[in-house]
């Protein structure tokens, strides 16, 4: 059984590689969200009419994001792309094709940073988020 990998992802490894001398991982934001379909949600929450984003739901505590993110803040956009209720952006240019926001962030790496622009208490912020790997609470595998 042969398997493809996409070649976004062997070029992620090639320039990580290259630059750090070992692998690293694609980097994480620390927070898990929620899309915001819902007229009724979005207006609760402080969004103006033809204004999207997603929630906020949890940030995890050891993450750089605990420094940056807050539970119920509204990202509005990431790394300069409008953000949809759906948590998806414009995809190669054009507004017809659209792709989840962990695709913008899959391109960096870690120790990158990425912009964020949230509503947090009704008031527009930006947030610059130093991006960390993803690290288990328990090791998948023993060390060599």
């Amino acid at each position: 059984i042969g398997y493809i990998i996409p070649s976004e992802v062997v070029k992620h490894f090639l320039v990580d590689f290259v630059t750090n001398g070992k692998y690293t991982g694609f980097a994480s934001c620390g927070f898990a969200w929620q899309s915001l379909e819902n007229a009724q949600m979005r207006v609760a929450l402080g969004l103006k009419t033809g204004q999207s984003g997603i929630r906020v739901r949890k940030v995890e505590p050891a993450s750089p994001a605990s420094k940056a993110f807050e539970a119920g803040d509204i990202i509005l956009e990431v790394q300069g792309a409008e953000i949809g209720d759906d948590g998806k952006v414009p995809f190669r240019g054009t507004r017809n094709e659209r792709i989840d926001f962990h695709y913008l962030i899959s391109k960096l790496f870690v120790g990158d940073s990425c912009d964020f622009t949230v509503l947090r208490r009704k008031r527009r912020k930006k947030l610059k988020l130093q991006l960390s790997a993803v690290r288990p609470l328990v090791r998948h595998d023993a060390p060599d």
